[in-house]
């Protein structure tokens, strides 16, 4: 009888990929198992009338949407606001495909470019966009429906660009501001297609091309995520387990270095974009580990030597995600401002930040953030949040097995959490917090409505801090603002 109560709370995760993901080794999970080095790859070259109404009978051209000229410049949008987060299109192949046409002979290929402009209208601030108000909405709508004519008849033979294509139909339902069965049925969508094709199993990938194969990595781990965050946010169900998985990373090269005949070598100090989505990942995978432990726990809540022994396995996740970061490269990790005063710097943190999102709002070019700096604020701020749910969860096991918390050390614990949130948005070019939209000002709320609350107001040091980050709740409200316009649909 102790050994199964042992065996249903010790939880044990012992895939070779999960290994590896503990032990930091990412330079081997970022990697292709067996690289081709090939040639230099071949370099591609990458009045607003649009009409009212598409058949779903027309022929799959660009120009029966709107004109080819401002799709493309969507589409430029994509790789500018979207595909930080979200790299599941092979940039060269894609836009080959585009200057060749491939949509107008390939239904499925079209249907993905629907789905990727209405959702990169969805998820690009208003004033980057080449369109404005029912001209933005009429075309985003227009696009998601278009593609929906085409895939909801059948899906098969499925492929990797179905399962890519309703993940963005997920995506964009949500940004319409309605969490609606319609946007659940999408990403439910995705995940089935995804497991009609395995892509939660390694072997499976192998098999595939090798931009196809890289793709299909992507995709699965952008879906592993949000599968967690569904998870910690609505107390569901996780549909993607580690236990049930195999799949690696995909590699750590930009797209120009992938091609059909291999991966070449990513030249030496260029950091790749998709390293983010590998540090994402591993921080969602902590997640996973945590959220597998819980879900244990509420079925059957340990005790006594089981109670420390989960104990100890909470806190090792804890030291985990605290060092996630240690390896990331210099472009995805804030300065050090360990030489700063601790809470003089977050000053007129709002003042300064609304400031700063007029000038990017007027005028997006004068102020453009990089890829890295979007993808840094995504990767920062997540790591809070999932720190936060670690600690959240080892206070109730505390008090589950002591019988009451140290209050002294429960404040300490949130005040941590809460200016390393600001040392975040502080760090953070508020532009790029603002391209990543909604999505951000969600992590960062979820995290600052469970701390304000706990603030001792009697002490001058944590009004203070109460202060500042009720002041960036606020520019978030105005952040929010640049994309309610497609809420309209």
């Amino acid at each position: 009888m102790g050994v199964a109560y042992a065996a249903r709370h010790i939880f044990i995760v012992d895939f070779r990929y999960v290994s590896r993901m503990r032990e930091g080794k990412l330079e081997e999970l970022g990697q292709p198992s067996q690289l081709q080095t090939v040639e230099d790859p071949e370099s591609p070259s990458s009045p607003r009338s649009i009409p009212t109404s598409v058949s779903t009978s027309s022929t799959c051209r660009l120009e029966a949407i709107a004109p080819r000229e401002l799709l493309l410049q969507i589409i430029s949008c994509f790789f500018d606001f979207v595909y930080p987060n979200i790299p599941c299109i092979h940039k060269p192949s894609f836009m080959k495909d585009l200057e060749e046409r491939r949509e107008e002979h390939d239904s499925v290929f079209f249907a993905q470019v629907m789905s990727l402009i209405a959702t990169t209208l969805a998820q690009t601030p208003g004033p980057c966009i080449p369109l404005e108000g029912d001209a933005l909405r009429s075309l985003a709508k227009r696009c998601y429906e278009t593609s929906r004519s085409i895939v909801s008849i059948s899906y098969d033979p499925p492929t990797t660009m179905h399962i890519v294509l309703r993940y963005f139909d997920a995506t964009y339902v949500y940004r319409l501001g309605n969490d609606s069965a319609t946007r659940h049925a999408a990403f439910g969508e995705a995940i089935q297609i995804g497991y009609t094709l395995r892509f939660h199993k390694e072997e499976y990938c192998k098999d595939l091309g090798v931009i196809d194969g890289q793709i299909r990595r992507r995709i699965f781990w952008v879906i592993y995520g949000a599968d967690q965050s569904n998870a910690i946010e609505n107390a569901w169900p996780i549909n993607l387990r580690l236990e049930d998985c195999t799949v690696d990373f995909p590699a750590a090269v930009d797209d120009e270095y992938i091609t059909e005949q291999g991966i070449l070598t990513q030249p030496p100090h260029q950091t790749p974009i998709v390293s983010g989505l590998i540090y994402l990942s591993r921080m969602f995978a902590l997640q996973g580990e945590l959220l597998a432990r819980i879900r244990i726990d509420e079925r059957s809540p340990p005790k006594d030597r089981f109670a420390v022994a989960r104990l100890e396995e909470v806190e090792a996740i804890h030291e985990k995600i605290m060092n996630v970061m240690n390896t990331a490269p210099d472009s995805l990790r804030l300065q050090d401002e360990r030489y700063s005063p601790t809470l003089n710097r977050f000053a007129n943190i709002g003042d300064s930040a609304y400031q700063l999102l007029d000038e990017y709002f007027a005028d997006p070019g004068l102020m453009n953030s990089n890829a890295f700096d979007v993808k840094k604020a995504d990767l920062l701020v997540t790591q809070q949040r999932v720190r936060f749910v670690v600690e959240e969860y080892h206070g109730r096991l505390t008090l589950a097995l002591n019988g009451h918390l140290d209050p002294v050390v429960q404040k300490q614990k949130r005040e941590l959490v809460m200016e390393d949130l600001l040392r975040i948005l502080h760090g953070v070019p508020i532009q790029a917090i603002a391209a990543n939209g909604p999505a951000i000002c969600h992590k960062i709320r979820y995290v600052a409505s469970a701390l304000l609350p706990e603030l001792d107001s009697q002490s001058e040091n944590q009004t203070k801090t109460q202060q500042y980050l009720f002041e960036f709740l606020n520019v978030l409200t105005e952040i929010e603002k640049q994309f309610s316009v497609i809420y309209q649909c």
